[in-house]
């Protein structure tokens, strides 16, 4: 039976606590004992299944907070006061311009280019923050590769993504960091990835983002294949995808 003074020094060991003679004490007894050896893994089991149900409810608040960016994104935002009349009457002239550069585009025949509707629709994700108490290994790495995705160290990012390529996380942002490079081909494959496996928590972001990386890439059926798929579920980016669909 496991005791609560095992079980500390497990989770010490975990979370990188131990030190000196009391860490080599720790790994003889892990290389010679099969039950402690057990025991450990089994840990490690649990703390990955813990953080997976972290990311799970890190990731419902952003599908929510997504939800509110799209239902914003077409409103008229007033920038300038209206007292003031210099900069506002340049603001106007630039919106007017603006707006006939639009109409223009999407007036020029039935189908608007494949890169204008990418790059239209693309919005990157937010950085997910993993806050944990101690962290092993894995969770030092992401959270790094992390705060270089936020403070857009793309190339960083990837590189340190790269070191857990069994982390279903560790993929989809480095999917989207190689976007942000503009190498959609290494993006593609990765969220390809994700959603074979199904089993994941970012199967509909990464099925929406590889239906942008085809646009990219001038893919055109297959983009279309997928935004259909998208636009007939109930996939958080429905409502986009169909918007898409009736410009290509």
């Amino acid at each position: 039976m496991t005791t609560k003074s095992t079980l500390e020094l497990i989770d010490r060991y975990l979370n990188q606590d131990l030190r000196g003679n009391e860490l080599s004490e720790f790994e003889k007894m892990l290389s010679n004992n099969p039950w402690f050896r057990k025991e450990v893994n089994l840990h490690k089991e649990i703390n990955a299944a813990l953080l997976e149900k972290d990311i799970m409810k890190l990731r419902n608040e952003l599908k929510s907070i997504q939800a509110k960016q799209r239902t914003s994104r077409n409103k008229i935002i007033r920038m300038f006061p209206p007292n003031r009349y210099l900069f506002g009457s340049i603001a106007a002239a630039a919106s007017i311009i603006l707006i006939i550069g639009g109409i223009l585009l999407f007036s020029k025949g039935d189908h608007v280019s494949n890169n204008s509707l990418y790059s239209n629709y693309y919005n990157p994700e937010e950085a997910i923050t993993i806050v944990r108490s101690g962290g092993n290994t894995e969770d030092i790495t992401l959270k790094e590769a992390m705060m270089a995705y936020q403070d857009k160290n793309y190339e960083s990012a990837i590189e340190l993504f790269s070191q857990e390529p069994q982390n279903n996380l560790a993929k989809f942002y480095m999917g989207l960091s190689y976007m942000e490079t503009g190498n959609s081909k290494k993006a593609i494959e990765l969220f390809n990835e994700l959603i074979s496996h199904q089993e994941n928590l970012f199967v509909e972001q990464a099925e929406w983002y590889l239906g942008l990386s085809y646009l990219k890439i001038d893919e055109y059926e297959k983009a279309k294949e997928l935004l259909t798929r998208i636009a007939n579920s109930d996939n958080i980016y429905q409502t986009d995808a169909k918007k898409i669909l009736k410009n290509l």
